[in-house]
């Protein structure tokens, strides 16, 4: 069974004339490649199979039209017969549109040319692992000394292998999202699945800077164990806690009231374009006042309920209170944000996945999407077409590149 068919085909016949005279034809042979236009063309070319004097077994190839500037083995992984510019359009249909496998290659069947799904994926696969070179330059970018990060999860499906009923499931894992707006660089981390305290240590251990988290247990290994690092909470998780808890206690109201009021204060700073050093000054004014409120608020409901099975409001206000310190920090710092929206958008694209093509079908399938996911989230960040960008770096890394810091989307767009 053919697992390739295209109905526009283009043959590339060769002229014969330029054999050299020490060499004899003995065979044609013909090499495919197909290339995405306007449509998918499948271009056949015509290679001589030639023999030399001593016996040495070649390719020949010479265009037999002179306006005919396409050459077999050219803009292509060796030993594959699609186009780059084609598995660069892939990659970009399925990881930044959120498009299924197998709708992509129902598209394909627009324009007359039907691959199978495995096809298809197998090339995926293969030039993923071409890009997989840029995984850690882009890690050592991301954890540059100083940097302020912002990090969050999500969940996705993952196919696995239960080795104790021998068969396969799907398991919900996790897939970290780490942003560093300064650098403009983005990282998704894909660890097993997991978002233990172990991976958190791993992935930061070199790691000197401030990073902006929710109020996640694992995160406050920064708080306890972690000297050089920074942790600024986030007031959107506040802020969402008690507006569940709306139809539990009125106090709530006015606790989204003062936080509103915080958000304004922001919303002011960015539309007045001030400097971090203005930030600081506006947030000691006139910020500081309502977090005091705000406090003399919340600690009395903390003390009095303390020991109270904890309903909604309960919950609200004890995860607001154990977050206090972190919540207040971004108030004497420019650079933060009052905050972790900047992480929790880079979920999008997440979960936009996770409700097309369903579940990543093993390990590596996640491993791979939490990479494709992080090149075009950072070309996005430094204004660079994530296709072209791609198909650009795949030429590199085919022709021999090897100075990998230089191919990353923040180095291409200065």
């Amino acid at each position: 069974k053919r697992s390739t068919r295209v109905n526009n085909v283009v043959m590339h016949y060769c002229d014969e004339s330029g054999i050299p005279s020490d060499a004899r034809k003995i065979d044609v042979r013909h090499w495919i490649l197909y290339k995405l236009d306007w449509s998918v063309t499948k271009h056949v070319f015509e290679l001589l199979r030639l023999i030399d004097k001593e016996g040495a077994v070649s390719n020949y190839y010479k265009a037999d039209e002179a306006h005919d500037t396409l050459h077999p083995f050219e803009n292509v992984l060796p030993g594959y017969h699609v186009d780059i510019d084609m598995i660069a359009q892939i990659l970009v249909d399925k990881y930044q549109y959120s498009m299924s496998l197998e709708r992509v290659v129902d598209r394909f069947k627009d324009v007359d040319a039907d691959f199978s799904s495995s096809t298809v994926l197998s090339w995926v696969h293969r030039h993923i692992r071409e890009l997989d070179k840029l995984d850690a330059p882009l890690r050592s970018v991301l954890l540059t000394e100083g940097s302020f990060l912002f990090c969050d999860e999500t969940t996705e499906q993952v196919k696995v292998f239960n080795k104790s009923t021998g068969k396969f499931e799907y398991r919900k894992k996790y897939i970290w999202g780490i942003k560093n707006p300064a650098l403009k660089v983005a990282y998704y981390l894909y660890d097993q699945g997991s978002r233990s305290m172990t991976v958190a240590e791993k992935f930061f251990r070199n790691f000197f800077g401030s990073i902006t988290t929710d109020g996640y247990n694992v995160y406050k290994l920064f708080d306890r164990h972690r000297k050089g690092i920074t942790r600024y909470g986030c007031m959107a998780h506040v802020r969402r806690k008690f507006v569940d808890a709306l139809n539990t206690d009125h106090r709530s109201v006015e606790i989204i009231r003062l936080i509103s009021e915080l958000y304004w204060i922001e919303t002011d700073c960015r539309i007045h374009l001030l400097s971090e050093e203005e930030r600081v000054f506006e947030r000691r004014q006139r910020s500081l006042p309502l977090l005091s409120q705000l406090w003399q608020f919340l600690k009395p409901i903390f003390d009095e309920t303390e020991g109270f099975a904890a309903n909604l409001f309960i919950k609200a206000v004890r995860y607001a209170v154990n977050e206090w310190e972190a919540i207040c920090r971004y108030v004497n710092n420019g650079q933060a944000e009052i905050d972790n929206n900047t992480a929790g958008r880079m979920m999008k694209p997440v979960c936009l996945g996770r409700k097309n093509y369903l579940f990543c079908g093993s390990e590596r399938a996640a491993k791979n999407t939490s990479l494709i996911y992080s090149i075009i989230e950072s070309c996005k960040m430094n204004g660079l077409r994530p296709v072209k960008y791609i198909a650009d770096v795949l030429r590199k890394l085919v022709s021999g590149e090897t100075d990998y810091m230089a191919l990353l989307p923040m180095n291409i767009a200065k």
